[in-house]
């Protein structure tokens, strides 16, 4: 017996507006009544059930379906959303979803733009075929997974839903697919066949009878042919004495973005990958964006990178394995040394740690036979090996059912979504762009317009306006705190103050809304007042930029706004909560002990 359906969501607007509208369509056309909730994910795995487990184990999904069946909970769908350009990297860098999916007996369908291009003559490979991934994955696990075209305007920008700006406009062949899983879950139940079916049932569909038709045909890459700035054939690499496909991993910042995918992709295409990272002194890329990136760049200063401890070292510090006192220890061993190179075997230590492992770093350890840092000389200063990689494929402990619970408190997904359809639409604002923390979109702000692709790109959480009147520039947070709130004030003020960002502003408004030009620039900032907050916390901070603030009342069910001037921009300025019921994931007493296979 079907008991209930399930949205694992990241950003609620996508979720409640785009997908489940779907999902209440087809129930409705079969006749069936199945209650369907939306449950706010996490991306730690101890959250989930055991079927769900191994997938947020490897990749965190912009939407999971899932079906409670007998008390059984099945991954149905995972599905992502992207806004990127179209290159190589940005296609392969989704590949980790084809492939936990492909692992999981759960369907995969990814919207995005293929005909969407980089402004900037160096934007990245074009020159790919889209289908390859999904080709592999048919050929490696016969699962045909799909794709999805988000269509972009004459700007390049993608076409978006009016009311709702995360959300593509209707996929029409999307809703046949989510349609066409509930016809066959609904009747015939589910069972280990149940993709087999769904896939028999929509090649009645000219759209998926072609898709299927074009993942058989397409030719996947010869990996000794292989020869681009990520990628290299070695005939015989000295360490393996075997063959081997080098590829470049740009950096640790960024979750290893897209390099990560990438990885799953080569180590499906070719099974041995010799992965490595450059670590240059003069060129902080590969630090950028870590938490120990101040660290590293101190360290640097005064030390260099002169032998091998120092990039041991530094390895640490980038890929985080600096919290491993075990790891930190081996380091430890090294220091004061002058050895130009260093050899590890880690295999006890990966055998011991890799259920704690971060997602960049078990992607290494997974799909790679030897990891190399080297200088900017391309000299392996670090070589580390290890064998039989774990790898969790099943989550014998864990229990049946997801365990979930009502919520009680907000994020910052939820507090820019009161904002956007319950305070500022009420208000007469035309909202031009929305940045949830799931769902950024394309509509940036480029600080210095015109000067390439590294120029600074600005994700702005709202930008709207109020005709003839106001553009408002709003930053949200979930549960108030000082520091995250002085800090977006900050950021804001400098569309004021500051020349380049003015600019970047006007260049935004000039593509994405004239009418809002020569407008006078407010900002402000919203938050969830939870019970510890009090009018106090305001006084702690510095206000003389700031324009106004949303703050949600701690019982989650009034909203109200406060304004530094006396400009009345505002016609409303309180008002009832409505947001789409929602759950809240509950921690369950699961063992980390999970049972490891062997991989690879």
């Amino acid at each position: 017996m079907i008991q209930e359906i399930r949205l694992y969501y990241e950003c609620m607007e996508q979720a409640n507006h785009f997908i489940l509208p779907m999902i209440q369509k087809a129930l409705e056309a079969i006749s069936t009544e199945i209650r369907v909730k939306l449950v706010k994910l996490k991306g730690n795995y101890a959250y989930y059930g055991r079927k769900l487990a191994p997938i947020f184990f490897w990749k965190k999904p912009d939407i999971l379906m899932t079906i409670i069946q007998d008390n059984q909970e099945h991954p149905l769908l995972f599905i992502e959303f992207s806004t990127a350009v179209f290159t190589e990297d940005h296609e392969l860098q989704r590949f980790d979803g084809l492939l936990t999916s492909a692992r999981n007996n759960c369907l995969y369908a990814k919207i995005s733009p293929t005909k969407k291009e980089s402004p900037y003559e160096h934007g990245g490979q074009v020159e790919f075929d889209y289908a390859k991934p999904f080709s592999l994955i048919f050929k490696r696990y016969n699962l045909p997974y799909f794709h999805f075209e988000w269509k972009c305007n004459e700007k390049g920008v993608v076409e978006v839903d009016t009311e709702y700006l995360s959300c593509p406009k209707p996929i029409e062949e999307l809703e046949w697919l989510l349609k066409t899983i509930l016809q066959v879950i609904t009747a015939e139940g589910f069972s280990e066949e149940w993709v087999n079916k769904v896939v028999a049932a929509l090649q009645e569909k000219t759209f998926f009878k072609e898709w299927i038709e074009k993942l058989q045909s397409t030719q996947q890459v010869d990996a000794q042919t292989l020869d681009t700035s990520r990628t290299r054939w070695i005939d015989r690499d000295p360490v393996l004495n075997r063959e081997a496909l080098e590829l470049k991993l740009n950096r640790f910042g960024h979750a290893m973005d897209p390099e990560r995918g990438m990885l799953a992709y080569y180590a499906t295409l070719f099974p041995s990958i010799v992965s490595k990272m450059i670590f240059n002194e003069r060129n902080d890329a590969w630090y950028k964006g870590v938490p120990k990136e101040e660290e590293i760049r101190e360290y640097i200063r005064q030390n260099g990178l002169v032998n091998a401890y120092d990039f041991l070292y530094c390895f640490a510090l980038g890929s985080g394995l600096y919290q491993s006192d075990e790891f930190m220890g081996i380091v430890e061993t090294y220091r004061g040394g002058s050895s130009s190179t260093i050899t590890l075997d880690l295999t006890e230590f990966v055998h011991r740690n890799f259920l704690s492992l971060n997602k960049p770093l078990k992607t290494i350890f997974a799909y790679s036979a030897l990891f190399a840092v080297e200088d900017d000389n391309n000299q392996r200063r670090i070589v580390l090996r290890w064998q039989d990689c774990p790898d969790v494929r099943v989550f014998d402990s864990y229990p049946e059912i997801t365990q979930i619970k009502e919520r009680t408190t907000l994020d910052e997904d939820d507090v820019t979504y009161i904002a956007v359809h319950n305070i500022l639409k009420k208000n007469g604002f035309r909202i031009i762009a929305v940045s949830y923390p799931g769902a950024q979109g394309d509509r940036r702000i480029l600080v210095e317009p015109g000067t390439g692709r590294r120029q600074p790109r600005e994700y702005i959480d709202i930008i709207s306006f109020l005709p003839s009147r106001v553009t408002s520039l709003q930053e949200n947070i979930g549960t108030y705190s000082r520091g995250d709130v002085q800090e977006n004030i900050d950021n804001l003020s400098l569309y004021k103050e500051e020349q380049a960002y003015i600019d970047g502003l006007k260049d935004f408004q000039t593509r994405f809304a004239k009418d809002s030009l020569n407008t006078a620039v407010k900002i402000g900032v919203g938050f969830w007042a939870n019970r510890a907050f009090t009018t106090y916390h305001i006084k702690e901070l510095d206000l003389k930029d700031l324009d106004y603030f949303v703050y949600i009342t701690s019982d989650r069910k009034q909203w109200n706004i406060w304004k530094t001037g006396s400009d009345n921009i505002f016609s409303i300025m309180s008002g009832e909560v409505s947001i789409p019921e929602s759950y809240d994931l509950a921690l369950q007493n699961n063992s980390s002990s999970a049972k490891l296979t062997n991989f690879m």
